[in-house]
């Protein structure tokens, strides 16, 4: 069929020069002098060959005939995808390559054409409307936009950069689910074991092996599975008394860049001397792990001026694919390994008898590893900190009875920023323009959880406790409102 030059468009066949070609790209030109021509790029079908040609505008060229046939999509294998006439059953093949990356929208049943140049097919139609499904996405980094060209539509359309991002950075202990879920009745059970060589304590969940922890005569070494080995932490008497779970307790001193959780990690601690230990972690595909150095100034035991339990901690940890327990996918994929490097502190004093006094601060600094071909260009340095300042009394008002107050500081950005570099525009020739977004990390607000904890010894099997929590700026957004959670624990031991 005969059309004029003017008329040719992207994806038509044409025969010239005893050959089929498909058009690639073309260009209309109307020049101050001379007549309108259009500028074609074809691929040759049979050749695998690209021609560029001109054309006047008037010039008559060959448009291919061709013969189009309804067909659904059946299946795939590594090299050629395959499909049924509705009618005839009649079934063909055609190559991955011939179809390109239409061949990614293909779904199973799905109505397509086929187009046939002399019995042989040479193109592939998909319908104007295709239902896709958006398996997950993740959220983080609100208000970004970008924009991706549809080489089908050949249009721009704008996403969010959100949909890319997620963070699990910090997994807040003042939740409702958290609060109902220490509420809930379990049966636990526990067993030690004791020897010449160390303590053994496990500590089951009905058939589960929630976790236990060995430690050597001595505490030199010490091995645990979902439970700290560090001995500053699990000390904490009299605070202990305060919490049915001790896991609850500890989180006022634990390290915050140990990202821990997934229930399957595991610790070790080396312990010599009372001056100075090891922590190290890794959690079940020792995908990250990392560890400490802890520094007692003054050694445990004679007279210290009370400075026993004063802890400075500098260690490093390692994070696949992910930082600071954030993960990304996709073009905004981090790489292999990102780093942080952190220091700590944490203090612990007995004021009197009966009042204990409690603090812990953690800064790190993290660095990202920038993946191949990720849309994160760069980034700076990232600082995170974190605090926990706290008083324990014991025999409030009566024997037996304690109180504690808390005030805590979840790990929050201080300063860091990500560059981007994403596709903001193209033109008709499909070529993209990308353009840098500056992504400013630290957080609109402070998230501070207050803490009221109250426990009375009812006998010696049985306690009760209470805790009231008030959190300021949830997950550190100056959009989130205040919370307030009570809750009421009851145990006792048969």
């Amino acid at each position: 069929m005969k059309i004029n030059a003017g008329e040719i468009k992207v994806g038509m066949l044409l025969e010239y020069k005893n050959d089929l070609w498909q058009v690639l790209k073309t260009q209309h030109v109307k020049p101050g002098k001379g007549g309108a021509f259009a500028q074609v790029e074809m691929k040759s079908l049979n050749k695998s060959t690209k021609l560029n040609e001109r054309f006047r505008s008037n010039e008559s060229v060959e448009k291919a005939s061709l013969e189009d046939v309804t067909y659904n999509y059946l299946y795939s294998d590594e090299e050629k995808l395959f499909f049924i006439e509705p009618k005839s059953f009649e079934q063909i093949e055609l190559a991955k390559n011939l179809v390109g990356e239409k061949s990614k929208l293909l779904m199973e049943n799905l109505e397509v054409t086929i187009s046939f140049y002399n019995d042989k097919p040479v193109s592939l139609e998909l319908p104007k409307n295709i239902t896709c499904i958006i398996k997950t996405t993740d959220a983080a980094l609100k208000g970004q936009t970008m924009e991706v060209y549809d080489s089908f539509d050949r249009a721009n359309f704008k996403v969010k950069v959100s949909d890319f991002f997620g963070s699990g950075s910090y997994i807040s202990q003042n939740t409702i689910q958290n609060h109902l879920a220490r509420l809930q009745p379990k049966q636990k059970k526990e067993n030690s074991f004791k020897n010449f060589h160390g303590n053994f304590n496990v500590e089951y969940e009905g058939d589960y092996l929630k976790s236990s922890l060995f430690q050597t005569s001595g505490d030199f070494i010490a091995l645990g599975y979902n439970q700290s080995t560090n001995n500053f932490e699990n000390s904490i008497d009299p605070l202990s008394s305060f919490f049915n779970d001790s896991q609850f307790g500890n989180k006022y001193l634990v390290n915050p860049y140990f990202y821990v959780g997934s229930g399957e990690d595991y610790f070790m601690s080396f312990n010599p001397n009372n001056s100075f230990g090891i922590d190290t972690f890794t959690n079940q595909n020792s995908s990250d792990y990392g560890f400490s150095l802890n520094f007692n100034p003054v050694a445990s035991g004679g007279n210290n001026n009370g400075v026993e339990n004063l802890q400075f901690i500098l260690g490093t940890n390692y994070e696949e694919n992910k930082f600071l327990n954030s993960t990304s996918s996709g073009v905004f994929a981090t790489g292999d390994m990102s780093n942080t490097n952190f220091t700590g502190l944490k203090y612990k004093k007995n004021i009197s008898d009966e009042l204990t006094f409690i603090g812990s601060g953690f800064a790190g600094y993290t660095y990202i590893d920038k993946a191949a071909n990720s849309y994160i260009n760069s980034s700076t340095p990232i600082l995170t900190s974190s605090f926990t300042l706290g008083l324990a009394k014991s025999n409030f008002i009566k024997e037996k009875q304690n109180i504690g107050f808390f005030i805590n500081q979840p790990q929050r950005v201080e300063n860091g920023n990500i560059n981007l570099r994403l596709p903001t525009s193209s033109d008709r020739d499909r070529t993209v323009t990308y353009s840098n977004l500056n992504v400013d990390l630290e957080p609109d607000a402070r998230q501070i959880n207050f803490d009221i904890l109250f426990n009375k010894i009812i006998t010696e099997s049985s306690n009760l406790s209470a805790n009231l929590t008030h959190v300021q700026n949830g997950d550190h957004s100056n959009g989130s409102k205040n919370q307030n959670f009570i809750s009421l624990f009851y145990k006792k031991t048969f």
